[in-house]
């Protein structure tokens, strides 16, 4: 692995010496940055990683001690050398106050600077290894923490005193005493977006405010949710007037009103969550409180009975019925008189009633034909009641279309079924046409020839005429009949007529039929 040294010194030959016994080691793998003074060499720290920094202690500008002073204010982990003469000792001893482990003596050694390189990289190996372990523990850490947390709020009829056990267990400074509960969902996410990388743009979001005065808590909430604690009201206020100003990030924030205890947590989030609900009612809204909701009329019935008309109506013929129920069923104005619940009811029965019965009735359970079929079937795959609303009128449009299709094709097969049997009972029958036919099934007559000749494959006057050709060769089989007595007996009143048919669609001739197939 490529480490970065970097030597400071304000004499150039000094610099270039040493950097060019480091690029003559055996072994060397180091990219070299070379800097005159501490300021130099601080400026560019700040922009790139720094394994090993080189530094004389006596310079102009700012001097090593003041550089390695700054770095570790700073909370840099630059392993850290000092370049020094026998006068310079004091200053060296100064420099191990900061936590400086090496110092090269001038006039530096070619096998001093190696055994010093090697001490450092094993020191920077064991700080990786033992980096890697703390970062592996405190991952381990924080899995715990997010596995307590959720047990709270998928644990039903969880006690109190269990919820402050768990949380004295994850032992989180913010959640001692009292603080305020929100949950953030993204719109339009879904289960395919990353979680953590939201949680990310939340946290870049709430740096500013950090940076002010709060202290607040980002954790994943269940499904989608993103679970935000605060010891500051201020923080929430912050949210939403981001939301209000920006465009390019819209988020639903739902909160419970008020401070909260650890015991009231679970509390806290299902208020804060159904809060949450009613941003898919109010599609321009992004912050809900709970209190501005939970006064909400609980007085409703479900309309079952127009649910069940609605589904009766499937298959019918009848679309500007089926549109006026759902207008009825789905009108926005009643639905938002009243709590979330009662549209939550509505969608219930809509799932149970009409989606599923559609689904196990018609089709195949793999093989819905329409999209959005499995999207009706959750809410949570809607960010508003428009959407939810659109794709159900549609879906439902499309089903009874493609029923009514069904059975109207289903129909017409009765239909072209008795036509087949009527020409198969009458073919002997000289006026037998089309238009009989037609009549005889009720039928147009331009329509029944379209579909008869889809059915069949062919037009009506050739299969006919195969019909009575095929009858023919069976009789030329079975009987020693003549060839006019034949074309009597299909349907043919002029023998010339049945012969120049019948060499059509076999190739030859009555008689060459007969005497070469049937006297073999």
């Amino acid at each position: 692995m490529m480490r970065t040294i970097m030597i400071v010194d304000d004499e150039s030959f000094i610099r270039l010496g040493i950097k060019s016994i480091i690029e003559r080691h055996p072994s060397s793998n180091y990219e070299i940055i070379l800097a005159s003074n501490g300021i130099e060499a601080l400026s560019i720290i700040e922009n790139k990683h720094i394994d090993i920094l080189i530094t004389d202690i006596r310079m102009p500008k700012m001097d090593g001690l003041t550089l390695i002073h700054t770095l570790k204010c700073k909370k840099n982990n630059t392993q850290a050398v000092i370049l020094s003469g026998f006068d310079d000792f004091t200053y060296a001893s100064e420099a191990i106050k900061y936590g400086v482990k090496e110092y090269l003596l001038k006039p530096v050694k070619r096998d001093d600077i190696f055994e010093c390189l090697a001490r450092l990289e094993a020191d920077i190996e064991l700080n990786e290894e033992n980096n890697n372990k703390i970062e592996i523990a405190t991952r381990y850490v924080e899995q715990y923490k997010m596995s307590e947390f959720s047990y709270i709020f998928l644990k039903d009829n969880i006690r109190k005193e269990e919820i402050i056990d768990v949380i004295n267990r994850m032992d989180i400074d913010i959640l001692k005493g009292y603080f305020y509960f929100g949950l953030i969902k993204r719109k339009g996410m879904n289960v395919e977006l990353n979680l953590k990388g939201f949680i990310k743009e939340i946290n870049n979001i709430l740096n500013s405010y950090r940076n002010i005065k709060s202290e607040f808590l980002i954790y994943p909430g269940i499904g989608e949710n993103v679970i935000i604690i605060s010891k500051d009201k201020e923080l929430f206020k912050f949210l939403e007037q981001y939301i209000e100003t920006n465009n390019s990030l819209k988020f639903y924030v739902g909160i419970k009103e008020g401070t909260v205890r650890a015991e009231e947590i679970k509390s806290a989030y299902n208020e804060a969550k159904r809060a949450l609900n009613y941003r898919f009612l109010y599609s321009s809204k992004y912050f809900f409180i709970f209190s501005e909701i939970e006064a909400l009329n609980m007085n409703y019935s479900i309309p079952s009975e127009s649910i069940v008309k609605l589904y009766n109506m499937i298959c019918s013929n009848r679309e500007k019925n089926i549109e006026g129920i759902i207008i009825e069923i789905m009108n926005i104005n009643t639905i938002k008189a009243y709590d979330i619940s009662y549209f939550e009811g509505i969608f219930k029965e809509i799932k149970s009633t009409i989606l599923n019965n559609i689904k196990t009735r018609y089709f195949n359970e793999r093989d819905i034909p329409f999209a959005n079929a499995d999207k009706l079937t959750s809410l949570n795959n809607y960010d508003s009641f428009s959407e939810y609303y659109h794709d159900l009128k549609i879906y439902l449009f499309n089903v009874n279309e493609y029923l009514n299709s069904i059975k109207d094709v289903y129909g017409e097969k009765k239909q072209l079924d008795r036509a087949v049997e009527y020409i198969n009972k009458n073919y002997t029958n000289r006026e037998i046409n089309l238009s009989m036919v037609s009549n005889e099934v009720s039928m147009n007559y331009s329509y029944f020839s379209q579909v008869f000749k889809e059915y069949v494959g062919e037009n009506f006057v050739n299969y006919i005429q195969r019909l009575r050709i095929d009858k023919a060769k069976k009789l030329f089989e079975s009987y020693d009949y003549k060839v006019y007595e034949i074309a009597d007996k299909v349907g043919y009143e002029d023998s010339k007529q049945f012969a120049k048919v019948f060499r059509k669609i076999t190739g030859i001739t009555p008689k060459e039929y007969k005497d070469k197939y049937i006297k073999k």
